[in-house]
């Protein structure tokens, strides 16, 4: 097998560590039953296997069946020769035909492009490669194939994963982002921000320009709901955002611990509740689940 399959001048890669034993008896990439379910991801991000480059790292599964078999220690630290010259003959393939934006499947496909040890902490966002001297390539981690057959749920993070990364294939450059994101806010900087866009709605105009990237007319406030799973099902943090360039979160519980004095919680949900009885349009982000988790859990 060849390490990577598809159309000439693709700038969309998909790279998986190594192929399955049906899928090198197949001869390409996401051919067979076990990968369907990526490829129905691939199919609901507007792509498919014919439209981009498919393949691996090593085009060969390890005999073990297990790609930790080509290192030679178990923390996957030290790769075996045979791994050194994929990568080298991998890294060659890439300088070729440079595509704009590489999506590793997988923790150990990511580690090789990335550099970067823990895949949870980046998957989702594009990172810089570091697999090659000459070129600085776009790389977009996502889960494997046999986790969304595990977990059925991240069947939407691979697709808006790879919605992301093919937006992101149009252009050759990492993108600009001015986007700003205060964590954890203070109680006060939190109410503060309802109360302005409460403001900002009932005038239906921005008066105060306190806060960047605010238009004339706040035309939408987006919000999001983290919460626990299982009994009770609290709300952990709360985060809105009046532009796509400007959000504000804040902690409500630090695991079964409450984040704020019980005045200050109280003086929170008033804002909230200020906000959501104003003029403002709310975006709710996968607002389905996380309301009707909350409230099924609370009795409501």
């Amino acid at each position: 097998m060849l390490h990577m399959m598809g159309p000439e001048g693709s700038k969309l890669a998909i790279v998986r560590d190594q192929p399955t034993q049906e899928e090198m008896d197949h001869g390409r990439a996401f051919g067979t039953w076990n990968t369907k379910i990526f490829k129905d991801c691939m199919i609901r991000a507007g792509t498919s296997e014919i439209q981009c480059y498919t393949g691996y790292i090593c085009p060969k599964m390890h005999s073990s069946g297990r790609f930790e078999g080509y290192y030679t220690d178990k923390n996957c630290i030290f790769p075996s020769e045979y791994l050194i010259s994929c990568i080298d003959s991998f890294r060659m393939w890439l300088e070729k035909h440079r595509p704009n934006v590489i999506v590793t499947v997988g923790a150990l496909a990511t580690r090789i492009l990335t550099g970067q040890p823990n895949f949870e902490d980046i998957r989702g966002y594009i990172v810089p490669s570091c697999i090659s001297d000459k070129h600085i390539f776009k790389v977009l981690p996502t889960f494997p194939p046999m986790r969304i057959f595990a977990e059925q749920h991240h069947m939407f993070t691979v697709t808006m994963d790879l919605k992301k990364a093919l937006a992101s294939s149009m252009y050759p450059d990492f993108a600009i982002v001015n986007k700003t994101l205060i964590p954890n806010a203070t109680p006060d900087q939190f109410i503060e921000y309802c109360d302005w866009i409460v403001e900002s709605t009932e005038h239906n105009e921005v008066r105060d320009k306190r806060y960047p990237h605010a238009e004339e007319v706040l035309t939408g406030v987006a919000l999001d709901i983290e919460n626990t799973i299982g009994n009770g099902c609290h709300i952990t943090q709360f985060g809105i955002g009046h532009s796509g360039d400007y959000s504000m979160t804040i902690n409500l519980l630090n695991g079964k611990t409450p984040a704020l004095s019980e005045e200050d919680e109280l003086r929170v949900w008033q804002a909230i509740s200020r906000l959501a009885k104003s003029n403002a349009k709310f975006i709710a982000h996968n607002g389905v689940h996380d309301l009707c988790v909350t409230w099924l859990n609370n009795h409501i």
